[in-house]
């Protein structure tokens, strides 16, 4: 499988072009300068327009959090075990969210856009997009919109949330997105998503490993201050840093096409 972006989810970015099989241009967009040759980066409303719906009679209070994602408030009382200010009044002016939108709040700015997979309402602050489901998999973007290039980005549109206040539709808009192939796309969320599965996997393992090590560490120095382990007359060898294997071979390499 071809996965030539995963450069827009990592901190600083990594050259399309390191996988070798795509062609890479300047996209124009600070926050992504370099994209695949087949992608372009479009206005934003293009690809999400903005839901302006008022509460519906039967809509259940929903809340925003970076933890869950959006979910019903009594489900994020019953897992935090904390109550929330509830609305009772001045129901009329909550916003009905689609399950499928995604949500823009005050928050975005630390830890970018919620998606929501239930209906309900929530409150006025908030911002609802509709994704445009012909140039739109929503799988993906909700990778790209919690990506720290693109928080970083958003938060370039405003000042105001240094004030505590909300950001807009029109900061949302501010950013261009890029336009991908749909079918590419899912590819890309696919893939993401069963290497990110292997992570979540595997952290128990070195949590466990961290955890004994730092055991150790504890023991060492009560045993070693208080006199139980005598170390007079041991050598401490010097430590020498791991060099990376793939690096050095790069450096070998390029300093034999520099002796030929």
């Amino acid at each position: 499988m071809k996965v030539p972006t995963l450069h827009i989810l990592c901190r600083g970015g990594t050259h399309p072009a390191q996988n070798g099989n795509v062609a890479i241009k300047s996209s124009g967009a600070n926050w992504l300068p370099l994209i695949p040759e087949h992608w372009n980066m479009i206005y934003a409303k293009k690809l999400f327009a903005q839901r302006k719906d008022k509460a519906f009679p039967n809509d259940i209070q929903l809340t925003s959090s970076q933890k869950y994602g959006i979910i019903f408030q009594e489900e994020f009382i019953k897992i935090e075990g904390r109550r929330l200010t509830v609305v009772v009044n001045g129901s009329d002016i909550l916003k009905h969210v689609g399950a499928g939108d995604f949500v823009l709040s005050m928050r975005s700015f630390q830890g970018g856009l919620e998606y929501s997979y239930v209906e309900g309402k929530i409150s006025s602050a908030y911002v609802m997009l509709i994704p445009n489901k012909e140039k739109v998999c929503d799988e993906y973007f909700k990778w790209l919109l919690k990506s720290k290039p693109y928080i970083k980005a958003l938060q370039g549109t405003s000042d105001l949330v240094r004030d505590g206040q909300a950001l807009r539709y029109a900061n949302f808009a501010k950013v261009y997105l890029p336009e991908i192939p749909l079918n590419e796309q899912k590819e890309i969320a696919e893939y993401i998503a069963a290497e990110v599965s292997k992570i979540d996997n595997a952290l128990p393992t070195f949590q466990k490993e961290i955890d004994l090590l730092r055991e150790y560490r504890t023991r060492l120095i009560s045993d070693v201050v208080t006199g139980q382990m005598d170390v007079r007359g041991i050598e401490i060898p010097d430590y020498t840093p791991e060099t990376d294997t793939e690096e050095t071979e790069n450096e070998e390499i390029n300093e034999e096409e520099a002796d030929s």
